[in-house]
């Protein structure tokens, strides 16, 4: 089942760009992006209940992690089109490289506080994550 969860997981963020990238064409990036991240959060909360709580069954769980695979679809595509789009030509290498590296650091220090968090008990690392990316869904739609 892990296995044909992944599937769900990887097919959904295979599917999600094209569609999201010409929507967001039409309707602006930044908004988008942030309903990517609250969709983050979403999944973050309700993987971290339904694990811990034990509620939920197979397909409640599949659904989830075709949302992620989704979420991520949205976020890859939107953040590397956001920096197309206020990057100059001569400057776009470095600021994709700039986006890499702030995304690395992110996945770094995000990785030890919710490994930390997940010690003590695993809600609140996924409570911790789902935070987070709420808050980046804010800051995304409130800071020009």
């Amino acid at each position: 089942m892990a296995g044909l969860l992944y599937v769900l997981h990887n097919s959904a963020y295979a599917l999600s760009p094209f569609p999201v990238g010409a929507l967001s064409d039409r309707m602006g990036r930044r908004p988008l992006l942030s309903a990517g991240y609250l969709l983050g959060a979403a999944v973050s909360l309700a993987l971290g209940v339904m694990l811990t709580q034990g509620k939920g069954g197979w397909i409640a769980l599949g659904v989830v992690f075709a949302l992620g695979g989704a979420m991520l679809g949205i976020k890859d595509t939107l953040e590397d089109a956001i920096v197309a789009d206020f990057a100059d030509a001569e400057l776009r290498g470095t600021a994709y490289g700039m986006l890499g590296t702030v995304n690395g650091a992110g996945d770094l220090v995000s990785s030890v506080v919710v490994g930390a968090l997940w010690t003590l008990h695993p809600l609140w690392g996924f409570g911790y994550a789902a935070v987070m990316m709420a808050v980046g869904a804010i800051v995304v739609m409130r800071v020009k």
